[in-house]
């Protein structure tokens, strides 16, 4: 009797626990880089496949690939690519142009993964538009030229302006 009714209460436990989500399903709250600015969606312009026309979806890149792929299941980075998570290679393998809305003080997440998240911003009054893998090198610069050692493994903060003015890019550390 006592082992049944153990086992039910288990049941009935196991049952329960696994209607309560996941934290992978339970949005992370997002801050902006930058104290004062605004964090508005990436929108990514571009082709899901090279017979369509241009559409545009918000999100992280890693959001868009898997919203493109509902509609061209062979979009973006190779798979070898997304399963190292490594931010700035995927940033190298997306075709099409990552943007923002009208500035000043604005950011988007552009990728983020392992907890290290590379942002995009804009300071100007107009709307940014820059291809997507322009922002891999850019990355790559910050990485390079930010790294610093940490307690445990060499960590990356910085932020890098372009020679044009018309946008800069952040990279560090996240919630994702």
């Amino acid at each position: 009797m006592k082992t049944s009714a153990f086992i039910s209460i288990f049941s009935a436990a196991i049952a329960f626990a696994s209607a309560i989500p996941q934290a992978s399903n339970v949005p992370k709250v997002v801050s902006a880089p930058i104290d004062g600015y605004e964090i508005t969606p990436m929108k990514w312009t571009g082709q899901v496949d090279k017979r369509s026309e241009n559409i545009t979806l918000e999100g992280t890149l890693e959001e868009i690939t898997v919203k493109a792929r509902e509609i061209n299941p062979y979009f973006g980075a190779s798979s070898s690519v997304e399963k190292r998570g490594e931010g700035i290679d995927y940033l190298q393998g997306i075709d099409g142009y990552c943007g923002l809305d009208d500035g000043p003080y604005k950011c988007a997440r552009v990728s983020c993964s392992w907890d290290s998240a590379i942002w995009l911003c804009n300071d100007n009054d107009t709307p940014l538009r820059a291809p997507c893998k322009d922002l891999g090198p850019f990355a790559a610069k910050i990485r390079e030229d930010c790294m610093s050692s940490g307690w445990s493994e060499p960590m990356t903060q910085g932020q890098l302006f372009s020679d044009e003015g018309n946008r800069n890019a952040i990279v560090g550390k996240d919630s994702c």
